[in-house]
């Protein structure tokens, strides 16, 4: 991941981590400490991602492998939108996993620069 962003881009934003690669979830993690952001996580699971979505109270923002450890995060996605928390997919599979229902969300693939992240994420802000 390239990091091309500028300090506090991302204003103090609480996004959610998801991901179950340790070397991408710990660039994703610095790489948006240093755009301002207040990370939660990274969890690696589906069970810890609800879990944590659950003892959550204020989430801004959530960046979702798609695919975490050959386990579908969809039942996260869902959560996501049933709580009305903006988020983006970041995979590096093609879009033929993500049901029609998400065909809005923005999915970014891995390797995913972080400029392209917070571009993202300001859009919504």
């Amino acid at each position: 991941m390239k990091d091309m962003t500028t300090m506090n881009s991302l204003a103090s934003l609480a996004i959610l981590v998801v991901e179950d690669d340790y070397f991408i979830a710990d660039e994703l993690v610095r790489s948006l400490a240093r755009a301002g952001a207040q990370v939660v996580g990274p969890v690696a699971s589906v069970g810890d991602a609800l879990a944590l979505l659950d003892a959550t109270a204020h989430l801004d923002f959530a960046m979702l492998d798609l695919n975490l450890d050959g386990e579908s995060a969809i039942p996260i996605a869902d959560r996501l939108v049933a709580r009305n928390i903006s988020f983006a997919f970041v995979t590096g599979y093609g879009s033929g996993g993500i049901p029609p229902r998400f065909k809005t969300i923005q999915r970014l693939e891995k390797p995913v620069e972080m400029a392209w992240v917070v571009k993202v994420i300001t859009r919504d802000f």
